[in-house]
This record gives structure tokens, C-alpha cells and sequence, in this order.
């Protein structure tokens, strides 16, 4: 087979330059197949570069030189060259002026096309090639580095995990290697499309009715300027692209839906996560440990853990960025906020190459988030227990999710064999995914540091548990504490009380210091769980020399292997010998083991770590991730083939151009049950798979009484539906009713003149940008004074009344951010908790912030009220809570006038809401609030990050708050409280809601 390189040349010199010699460099990869170099220059009144091309030719690196008398475009300049690749029989490889060739290219583009007999058409992976690109932006290192090299070194780095060639609906005329056949048959390119675009495409599918393919070779790389030439042209750049689709659409009815089905297909949605994978500028890979289900308390998931993201903030290689995903509240309490090389963040954000589940999913939307944030996904499968008790495998239904995750998961890890074995006997045909299964440690060392500072004595037993019935501490307490009634006994379980000589602790609920101490002035401690995947209990026991009494189960038998000799160690298996076993374990005093085998921490750790990082250099990974997606797509509700990929997907697409597009049916939708109805509006409506937040904020609306058809509207009245670049048609609107819609719905709007100007009436845009779902209610009143925002002066108000009825933490992260205007800073926030424990009160916090030069300097942002409360004569007088209270009685109002009184009538034993103080509180404060507040609950990290995003979008809390009063959630408990000034809520409009309506700008 004989080889034509045609390339067309307009202007550019140095381009065209650069292209000739990176092409001349490696065409000695293709000799055998007799390359001939052909070059039509469009541009016969350039000098430069009618000089530079005979000086190639003159050298003999160029084979064919046509010049054409005038400038006669892209189509015709090619087709001079196809003209002599069809007189000897060749293929023709055509070759855009502005890119670069690199080694390999030409070899392996050939080696795909014979791989094939009905391969017609062979692309190379490039950085600016629509469908070709390969790694997709946005990626680590897009928008940091375009210069070739960079781009080239970014596929590089992920090109291995794609198969050999891919199939693909059309070829990208950049760089495009067609077979002889196809230039024999079906070639010249039709002139019919002018001066470019669409015509490769016209060309492929010409062919393609007849049965050739287009392929993308995956290993094969070419650099791409882009559209360098078009640029230099005196032409309408977007009405000629605009026309020419036009065009193919109309001749090619089957080209359109060809791309769809290829942007929504598994393959391509794949290769979308590799990216993922390309590491940063500096050479990192972003790592995610996924905290999202860790909690203020302590539990054995928490602790294993903890100890591993204390290796990774010591040891991890400098090649990696560690973020933890979590709250910065859960951060404080776990001590990860004063890290430094260990980052918090709260955004579940898709720009990892690997996440980290300490433990078990437990729900669908957990797992929908790991594989959100990273194509690699690696979860701790620490026990079975939710599977195996009955009481919870009754409710849980985790048995598909499990499943799911043993087939589907890049990993797991096991904290013991027993752990490995019971979960692969659950899943013996699902379990294919690798594992780390290796014993969490047994050297006593790694646990005994902890109670290095620690006085120890022997004044209970230990009972060791929680509430859960498999634990039996509960059960096994009693016994021991009826059989024993001198011992005090100390329960770890349900609620905390005291019955006799037994007290139960709320398991998980004690900080470390108080834990540590229970261990350590212990005379035995008593493990009495049926259940455990490991247990550190036994390993904390032994560290402090306790005397153990502990059921013989496996992973405890497992544990004690790793010792040789041991003593004081009494393993029971009938709950009736353990009363006896009490009276053993105080007269041995101590236990002692003779170590061998155990690990530590950081042996551990390392382990888990390294494992985590070859399973991101798995060749295998491109076909996990195409699997993984068909049986999300499955699990999830399916994708539909009918309905393009996320915007972000089309940009560099033909889909990114103007079409008819794809039609969504009303009807369709609102058949669809609640999951897989969020799941669907978000890919047919707004063309993009739903974020995690978006849907569980979506699921929230729909159980709280929202109906589908008024979502459904809120979407279509987004700007991301408005501004899709491949429009849909929503047929069987009429089925929304809008005339039934409840009086406090809003839509998102498009901004107007009058919201610029921030005039009464105006209408504020509160819709979100592309990347983030759409919400509502998003038509803001104008600024009530209950908002603290001076018309006058346009400060932010803060009121001392407010800040002093915070409890600790809040205090110091709320004065920082209103009276500072920055976050407090880890050592700031420390001193000031210290400060506050210590007996300093708020008031003598506050005067110092108010004298302190860097509150003068932020002085001019801020309006402060309420000075009177930090008069030294009021500090003997202690002041009730000024913010949203639980209780409040008619006397708060008498005791401090500088507090509104309620609005409403006090009910005894009803708590007070003020909305009027609610909505005077910073950001964070304000949604915490209202959770607590209005609907019973501590706000959820979704749910938290959620309404944060609102309002930093410009959606006022006075909106959000409407919004929640309507809610399904807050319906159910309002019988319970008294809501206070309501009438801060109400938008100042004219003409009403109704009028209102019409007034919307349309796109």
C-alpha cells in the first residue's frame, strides 16, 4: 500500500515550517509503504512562505508542490491532492498545516487501518481535535500549559490505559488517514461546502453507507493548533460552520444521532474520567479521601482511618495532593484542620485520580459520589454486619449495592482475613475487583502512645460497645453488674444513665481524652460483641496491660495469633461464664502477650496507600470504567441514547453546533419514578449527567411535596436549558399547568436592567452557572432592614446581641468573618476556644477584636450595633441568647430591650424562631441555623453546601427561608414551634406575584 501525505498550505510560514519538519522526522517510520509528500499552497501572493516551500522541495522533502494561481480554499486545494493519490492507487493521509507529528504517528495510524478490513478512516488523539481530543478539557493541566509539548506529555500520560483504536462515528479532517478504497470511490471532497468544515464528515459518511468505519487510533498523538488558516480569512468563521452542519444534517439525516449515541456511550464517558488521571503541572495526582459519612465521635472506622491520614500528612510521596472531603467542623474535631499537607474541602468535585471510602457504602448516593470524584474508586469492606443481622438486611437492601461494588469498585481493603472471607462468600461471583487485606496491627506499640499522659488505676470494668444488639454490651453490663453489685461497671451503649452500680456511656459520643481515660483506669475490659470485622478494642486493652474478657469469635482468634505466649486473656462463647470470668480477670491484675508477627501503622498504612496507587496505573482501567458505567447506567436508571452528553461533553464536538436536536416528552418524565426522574430531566434537559448534590437536593424537593411538573419547569426556565448548544424540543408543555402552582413557587429568571441597578421590583438572575443544578426560589426582594445591610452607607451590619448568643466555635468563626472579613486561621481559632474555656468571656473577646488594628482597617466595611452590650458594667450580669432560641420567655424581652420581642404569642414549652435574627447571621451560620432551627436537624454536608452556593449566587436568605417553610420537612414539625416575623419574608413587589410573571425577560 502505497502512501500520499497531502497537505494544504495558507500562510503561516512559521507554521507550516514547524509541520514540515516535525513530519519530515518520522516519515521514515512508513518507507515500506512508499511515502510521497504532497503540498498545495492556497496562498500564491505570500512570499514567505511560496520560499519557504521551494526551499523543501529543493532538499526533496516535498515530492509534489502545486500552487494554485488564486486562492480557492481548503475543499478544492485537497482535492488536487486526492486527484494524484487515486492515480496511484494510494492512501492519502491529509495533514492540516498548523499541527505537529510526533513518533509513532504515522507507523501506528497505518497499523490501524490494516487492523480492520472495513476500516476506512484513521484519526490520531490530539489536544484540539473535537471528538479526538484525548484528554478531554478541563483537565490538570489544560489552561496551565498549551505549548505542544505540554499537551503531547498530557496525553502521554493517560494514553496507555485506551485500547488500541476505538471505533467512532466520524473522522476529524485535521489529521485523517483514508484508505485507498475510499480515495478510489468516494473521493474528491464535495465543494459544495466552500472554503471547510463539515466536508470530512460528508465524505465519511458517504462512505459509511456502504459499510466503511472511522476509527481513532488511541496510541497515535498529532498536535493541532486550530483552525490557524480559517482565522487569516476574510470569512464568516460561525456562519460558515453553522451552514455547512445545516447542510450535512440535511443529507445525512443518520450523522447527528450517530454523534449522540457516541457522546452518551460508556466508551466515550470513560475516556471523559481518564482525564482525571493527568497529573498537575508539578507532576501530582489528586487524591480524595471521602469523609462525607465521618461524624463528631469516635468509632473503629474513624480511629483505623485517622491513623492512615496521620501516615499520609507524614509520609505520603511528594507525587500526590491529599484532599479530605468533609466538613470543616468534622475536620476540627479529628484534628485534620491543623495539618498541612492533608487539605479539607467540603466540594465533591470530579478532579481526582483516586477516591478513598473508609468503609462501607451505605447507600446508593455514596457510591454515586465516589465515582463522581474519581475514576478510581477504592472502598474499606470492613465487616458484613449490616448484611448478616437480620434486623438491619430487613431494611438496608444492600445486598445489590454490595454487589455492585465487588464487581465494579477498582479496589478494596480489608482489615482482616476474616473480613475478606465473609464478604467474598456473600459475593463469590460478583468479588472480582483486587483487594488489600491485611490485618490491622497488633504491636502494642501503635497503640500505646496514646496513653502515655494518662493516669491509670483500677476503678471498673470497661463493658465495651454500642447500641447496636450484636455488640450485647448492653446485655452482657447487666449480667455482669447484677452478678458483681461492688463493681462499679462502666457500659459503653445507648443512652447514657445510671442503674445502680452500672452507668452506661452514649457509645462514640466521648472525646479522646475522656475514652483514654476510661481505658486506663480500668481493671478488666469486657468485649462481649458477636460481631466484629477486627476490633480495636481488645488492641487498646492490651496496650494499657488490661485484663480482657472477650467472646471467642474469629477475627479475635485471628488477632491473637499474631502473639506467642499470652495471659490474662479469657475468651467465653456462653454470656452465662462471664461473671466468673470478671472475678479471674481482676485477680490476674494484667495481661501480657509475647509479640510476633503484628504489624504497625505505618507498615499498614503504606500498604493501603501504594495499593491505592497501582490500582490508578491498572492497563485495565479504561475497561473497568466502560463496565462500571454500563452497570451504573443500569443501577441508576439508563442513560438515554436519544439525549446528548453534559455541554462540557459537546464543546468539542460537532454536536456543539446548531441542530434540530433531540425531543423530550413531559409525559415521558413525569411516568418515571423519583430517582431515576432527577436523573433523566438533568441528561435530557439540561444534556449532562446530575451532580450528587443536584440530586439528592432534587430527591429533597420531591419528598417534601414538590411535583415533578414544577421542577420540570424550573429547569426549562434555567439559562443553562436557554443556552444549550444543542437545543431539545419539549413536546406536551400543556401538561405542566402552571395556572395550579402554588403561590410561593419561584422560577430562576434571566437578569433585567432594573436587578442590575438593584432597583425595588427588580428581578435578581439567580440561576446557576452550567456546572450546577438548577434551583429555586430564586426571585429576591430588595434588601429588608432585618438583613442588616445600610442603604446609607451599603455596610454590612453586625450585631453584637447576635454574635454573643453563639455558642463557642460559631462565636470565633462568626466574629472573625463579619468584623475581620476573613476566616479565622487555625491558630486564631485555637487561642480563642482556649481563651473561652478558660473563663474569658465573649464581651471581653469582642472589645479586644473592636481595638485591634486590623479591625480598624476592615472598620469602613462594617456598621456595628449593640455596643451597649459590651459595657463593662454589664459583665457581671450573664445575657440570654439573642439568636433563634429553643425556649425563650416573655422576660428575655424585659431583661435586654435591645431584643425584638416575639411577634407572636409565646407558647409555653414551644421554642420562638425569630426570623428578623435569623437572617442577620453570616452565611453559615444562617443555614446551620435554620436546619436546627426550623426543621429539627443538623444540616447534612449536601444540604449545607447546597444553600451556601445559593446564597453566594445571589439568592437571599429571606428566599431560602420562604422556601423552607413550605417544605414537606418543616410542615411536619410546625405545630411544634412559633415562627416571629414572618412579615421580614414577604417580596416588596407591585402588581403582585401574578403580575410579576409576565414581566420575565424571555431569551
Amino acid at each position: 500500500m502505497n502512501l500520499d501525505i497531502i497537505i494544504p498550505v495558507y500562510r503561516n510560514a512559521d507554521l507550516v515550517e514547524a509541520c514540515l519538519d516535525s513530519l519530515n522526522a518520522h516519515v521514515a517510520e512508513v518507507a515500506d509503504h512508499a511515502p510521497r509528500v504532497i503540498v498545495i499552497n492556497d496562498s500564491p501572493d505570500d512570499q514567505v512562505v511560496a520560499a519557504l516551500l521551494a526551499k523543501y522541495a529543493k532538499r526533496g522533502l516535498i515530492h509534489e508542490l502545486v500552487t494554485n494561481q488564486e486562492n480557492v480554499g481548503f475543499v478544492k486545494s485537497v482535492n488536487k491532492g486526492l486527484a494524484l493519490a487515486q492515480d496511484r492507487a494510494a492512501a492519502a493521509l491529509l495533514v492540516n498545516s498548523d499541527t505537529l507529528t510526533y513518533k509513532n504517528t504515522l507507523a501506528e495510524m497505518l497499523a490501524v487501518l490494516q487492523a480492520d478490513p472495513q476500516i476506512g478512516f484513521v484519526c490520531p488523539r490530539s489536544n484540539n481535535a473535537s471528538i479526538s481530543t484525548f484528554p478531554q478539557s478541563p483537565h490538570a493541566m489544560s489552561g496551565v500549559f498549551v505549548m505542544p509539548d505540554a499537551c503531547y506529555a498530557a496525553w502521554r500520560s493517560v494514553q496507555s490505559f485506551l485500547p488500541r483504536y476505538s471505533w467512532a462515528p466520524t473522522a476529524v479532517g485535521f489529521y485523517m488517514l483514508i484508505a485507498p478504497s475510499v480515495v478510489a470511490n468516494f473521493a474528491p471532497l464535495d465543494e459544495a461546502f466552500g472554503v471547510g468544515y463539515e466536508e470530512e464528515n460528508d465524505l465519511v459518511m458517504r462512505a459509511g453507507k456502504v459499510g466503511f468505519r472511522a476509527v481513532m487510533a488511541n496510541h497515535a498523538y498529532a498536535y493541532h493548533a486550530g483552525s490557524a488558516s480559517f482565522l487569516l480569512r476574510d470569512i464568516d468563521l460561525k456562519g460558515q460552520r453553522e451552514g455547512n452542519l445545516q447542510k450535512i444534517a440535511a443529507r445525512h439525516p443518520e450523522f447527528l444521532p450517530l454523534v449522540r449515541s457516541y457522546e452518551a456511550s460508556a466508551g466515550y464517558r470513560a475516556e471523559l474520567k481518564l482525564r482525571q488521571l493527568v497529573p498537575n503541572v508539578d507532576g501530582k495526582l489528586k487524591i480524595a479521601i471521602n469523609l462525607l459519612t465521618f461524624g463528631r465521635h469516635h468509632n473503629g472506622t474513624t480511629d483505623h482511618m485517622m491513623n492512615f491520614i496521620r501516615w499520609c500528612e507524614r509520609a505520603a510521596p511528594n507525587d500526590v495532593e491529599i484532599h479530605a472531603i468533609c466538613e470543616p467542623s468534622i475536620a476540627r474535631f479529628h484534628g485534620i484542620d491543623k495539618m498541612q499537607r492533608i487539605k479539607q474541602r467540603r466540594e465533591c468535585d470530579p478532579i481526582y485520580a483516586v477516591a478513598i471510602m473508609p468503609g462501607q457504602p451505605f447507600d446508593l448516593q455514596t457510591v454515586r459520589t465516589m465515582e463522581h470524584l474519581a475514576p478510581v474508586t477504592l472502598y474499606g469492606m470492613l465487616d458484613v454486619i449490616a448484611l448478616d443481622c437480620s434486623h438491619m438486611r430487613a431494611e438496608n437492601g444492600l445486598d445489590a449495592l454490595w454487589a455492585y461494588v465487588a464487581r465494579h469498585a477498582n479496589g478494596l481493603f480489608f482489615n482482616s482475613r476474616f473480613s475478606e472471607t465473609t464478604f467474598r462468600n456473600r459475593f463469590p461471583r460478583q468479588f472480582t475487583v483486587p483487594a488489600y487485606t491485611r490485618l490491622l496491627p497488633t504491636k502494642l506499640a501503635a497503640y500505646a502512645g496514646r496513653y502515655q499522659k494518662v493516669d491509670r488505676a483500677r476503678d471498673h470494668v470497661l463493658v465495651m460497645g454500642n447500641h447496636f444488639p450484636h455488640k450485647a454490651s448492653q446485655e452482657i453490663g447487666a449480667l455482669i453488674a447484677q452478678a458483681h453489685p461492688n463493681l462499679a461497671i462502666t457500659i459503653l451503649g445507648g443512652d447514657s444513665r445510671v442503674d445502680g452500680n452500672a452507668r452506661t456511656v452514649q457509645a462514640g459520643t466521648l472525646p479522646d481524652e475522656q475514652m483514654n481515660d476510661l481505658f486506663a483506669r480500668s481493671s478488666a475490659v469486657v468485649l462481649p460483641s458477636y460481631y466484629e470485622g477486627f476490633g480495636l478494642s481488645i488492641m487498646n486493652a492490651l496496650a494499657l496491660g488490661k485484663p480482657v474478657i472477650a467472646r471467642d469469635i474469629a477475627p479475635t482468634r485471628e488477632i491473637l495469633a499474631t502473639f506467642g505466649a499470652t495471659s490474662g486473656i479469657f475468651l467465653f462463647t456462653d454470656n452465662r461464664d462471664v461473671p466468673a470470668l470478671i472475678g479471674k480477670a481482676i485477680s490476674a491484675e494484667q495481661s501480657k502477650v509475647e509479640e510476633k508477627s503484628g504489624g504497625n501503622w505505618d507498615q499498614w498504612s503504606k500498604g493501603l496507600f501504594d495499593f491505592a496507587m497501582e490500582l490508578a496505573k491498572s492497563p485495565d482501567l479504561h475497561d473497568r470504567l466502560v463496565g462500571r458505567i454500563e452497570a451504573a447506567d443500569a443501577l441508576h436508571g439508563a442513560t438515554s441514547a436519544f439525549t446528548s452528553t453534559s455541554s462540557e461533553y459537546a464543546a468539542d464536538s460537532a454536536l456543539g453546533l446548531r441542530s434540530d436536536g433531540a425531543v423530550v416528552r413531559i409525559a415521558d418524565l413525569l411516568q418515571l419514578d423519583s430517582d431515576a426522574f432527577v436523573q433523566a430531566a438533568y441528561r435530557q434537559l439540561l444534556g449532562r449527567p446530575v451532580d450528587p448534590s443536584g440530586l439528592e437536593h432534587h430527591i429533597a424537593l420531591l419528598n417534601s411535596g414538590t411535583t415533578k411538573a414544577q421542577i420540570i419547569e424550573a429547569f426549562l426556565e434555567t439559562e443553562e436549558f436557554r443556552e444549550r448548544r444543542t437545543p431539545v424540543s419539549v413536546v406536551g408543555r400543556e401538561l405542566l399547568r402552571k395556572s395550579r402552582w402554588p403561590k410561593g413557587l419561584r422560577f430562576p429568571q434571566i437578569k433585567n436592567e432594573a436587578a442590575a441597578k438593584n432597583e425595588p421590583g427588580a428581578v435578581i438572575d439567580a440561576a446557576p452557572p452550567p456546572s450546577v443544578q438548577p434551583q429555586w426560589p430564586v426571585i429576591a426582594p430588595p434588601p429588608a432592614p432585618s438583613q442588616q445591610v445600610s442603604a446609607a452607607s451599603h455596610k454590612a451590619v453586625v450585631r453584637i446581641a447576635d454574635l454573643l448568643a453563639l455558642d463557642a466555635a460559631d462565636f470565633v468563626d462568626a466574629f472573625y468573618r463579619r468584623l475581620l472579613g476573613r476566616e479565622a486561621d487555625a491558630a486564631g481559632f485555637d487561642h480563642h476556644i482556649a481563651l473561652l474555656g478558660s473563663g474569658t468571656s465573649k464581651a471581653d473577646i469582642l472589645r479586644s477584636i473592636l481595638k485591634s488594628g486590623e479591625f480598624e482597617r476592615n472598620s469602613d466595611a462594617v456598621s456595628v450595633e449593640g455596643m451597649e452590650l459590651l459595657a463593662p458594667e454589664n459583665n457581671s450580669r450573664r445575657r440570654r441568647k439573642t439568636a433563634p432560641s429553643r425556649s425563650p420567655t416573655p422576660s428575655v424581652a424585659e431583661k435586654a430591650p435591645a431584643v425584638p420581642a416575639p411577634l407572636a404569642p409565646v407558647h409555653p414549652g414551644k421554642p420562638v424562631i425569630q426570623i428578623g435574627d435569623m437572617l442577620a447571621l453570616d452565611n453559615d451560620t444562617f443555614v446551620r441555623t435554620f436546619y436546627d432551627q426550623l426543621l429539627g436537624r443538623a444540616a447534612d454536608p449536601a444540604g449545607l453546601s447546597h444553600h451556601l452556593a445559593l446564597l453566594e449566587r445571589g439568592e437571599t436568605k429571606a428566599g431560602i427561608l420562604r422556601s423552607i417553610l413550605q417544605s414537606g420537612e418543616y410542615q411536619e414539625r410546625a405545630s411544634s414551634v412559633i415562627v416571629a416575623g414572618r412579615e421580614h419574608l414577604e417580596p416588596q413587589r407591585k402588581g403582585g406575584w401574578p403580575a410579576k410573571l409576565h414581566k420575565i425577560v424571555k431569551p
